[in-house]
C-alpha cells in the first residue's frame, strides 16, 4: 500500500498544466483561405478555441452554428459577386494567357490591375473591421492569445497591433519575396534561388537564370507600384509614420501546407521572431533609391511591445510549432 502511495505521489508531482489559447483567425479567399482551414483544424484539434472574423460577402467561408469555430461576422460594402468576378479575372489570366516574350508586359499590367482592384476590396475590408469601434471593442475583451492571418489579405497585423495581440502568418508572402529581400534583409542571391512564382528550381540553365533575375526585378516593381499605397494606410490607422514594410520585419511563423498526405510543417524555428538587421552586405541599403529607400529605411528593430510578447500567445505558437513538426515526422 505504500508503495502504491509513493508511486501515486511520483506520478502526480510529474504532471505540468497544459493552456490551451485562445486563437484570432483574420479572414481571406480562395486557396490561400484553404491553407489557413488546415492550420484551423490543426489547432482545434490540438484543443485551442478558435474565432474567425469573416465578412458578410465572404465567399469561401460559411458561418455555420454546428462547427467547432466560433465566428464573428462584420459588413462590408461589396458583395459575394466582387470576390467571385475578382477570383475569377485572376484564375482566367493565369491559366489561358500565361505570359510569353511577347506578351510578358501586357500580362503583367493586366495583372497590376487586378492586383489594384483586390487591393481596394481589402483596404473596404480593413476599415469594416478597424473603424467599428463596438466590434474592436468586443474583441478586445474576449481574451484573445494569438492573431493568425494569411499576408496576403492584408491588416490582419493592424487588427493585432490595435488589439495588442501577438501574431502569425501561415506563409512567406509575397512574389519573389520581395518583402523578405528588401524589409526582412534574408539573402536571396538571383543567380541561384529560384524566384516565388517564377516556377523554377534551383538547378537553372543559363537562360533559366536569366529569366530568374528578370523575375525579380519584376516583382520588385510590381511591389513598389501597388504594396507600397498601403503605407499611408498603415500610418492612419496606427497615429504615426509607420511602413508596411516596418511590420514585416517579423518573421511571424512559416507554415507550408501540404496536399499530400495533409501534412501541415513549420519551415522556420524562429517563432514570433524578427529578422536579423543585417544579413545584406553593407552597401546594399545604399543602393537602394526611390521606393524602397522609402519603404525599407528603418532598421529592423525589437518591434511592437505586442509583437514581442512572451507571453500566452508565444506559448500557444511554440507549442504549436513543436507539436506540428513531431506529427510531421511521423507521418513522413
Amino acid at each position: 500500500h505504500t508503495n502504491n502511495t509513493e508511486l501515486l505521489a511520483f506520478y502526480v508531482a510529474l504532471v505540468a498544466p497544459v493552456f490551451c489559447g485562445n486563437v484570432l483567425v483574420w479572414p481571406t479567399e480562395g486557396s490561400h483561405w484553404l491553407n489557413v482551414k488546415m492550420v484551423i483544424q490543426e489547432l482545434i484539434h490540438r484543443g485551442h478555441s478558435v474565432t474567425i472574423l469573416v465578412s458578410n460577402a465572404s465567399l469561401f467561408i460559411q458561418p455555420k452554428a454546428e462547427t467547432t469555430e466560433k465566428f464573428e461576422v462584420f459588413n462590408v460594402p461589396f458583395k459575394k459577386d466582387t470576390i467571385a468576378n475578382l477570383i475569377e479575372e485572376i484564375v482566367a489570366l493565369w491559366l489561358n494567357n500565361r505570359p510569353t516574350a511577347s506578351t510578358f508586359w501586357q500580362f503583367y499590367r493586366e495583372l497590376g490591375k487586378l492586383s489594384k482592384s483586390w487591393h481596394q476590396v481589402n483596404r473596404q475590408m480593413c476599415d469594416a473591421v478597424l473603424t467599428n469601434r463596438e466590434l474592436m471593442a468586443h474583441l478586445q475583451g474576449s481574451g484573445y492569445d494569438l492573431l493568425l492571418s494569411d499576408p496576403v489579405t492584408l491588416c490582419g497585423d493592424l487588427v493585432a497591433l490595435k488589439l495588442a495581440l501577438p501574431f502569425m502568418y501561415s506563409l512567406r508572402f509575397s512574389p519573389a519575396s520581395t518583402v523578405e529581400r528588401h524589409c526582412g534583409k534574408i539573402p536571396a542571391p538571383p543567380s541561384y534561388t529560384p524566384a516565388a512564382l517564377s516556377e523554377l528550381t534551383d538547378h537553372m540553365s543559363f537562360g533559366e537564370r536569366i529569366k530568374n533575375i528578370l523575375s525579380y526585378h519584376l516583382q520588385d516593381y510590381i511591389f513598389q507600384r501597388y504594396w507600397g499605397e498601403w503605407d499611408i494606410y498603415y500610418s492612419k490607422i496606427l497615429g504615426k509614420l509607420l511602413l508596411l514594410a516596418e511590420i514585416t520585419h517579423a518573421i511571424h511563423i512559416g507554415l507550408q501546407t501540404q496536399s499530400l498526405g495533409a501534412k501541415v510543417q513549420v519551415r522556420t524555428k524562429a517563432v514570433l521572431n524578427f529578422f536579423p538587421p543585417k544579413y545584406l552586405p553593407r552597401g546594399e541599403k545604399k543602393k537602394k533609391k526611390g521606393g524602397y529607400e522609402r519603404l525599407c529605411r528603418y532598421p529592423a528593430s525589437p518591434g511592437p511591445r505586442a509583437l514581442r510578447d512572451r507571453g500566452k500567445g508565444r506559448e500557444l505558437a511554440d507549442s504549436f510549432n513543436k507539436n506540428t513538426t513531431q506529427r510531421s515526422e511521423e507521418e513522413g
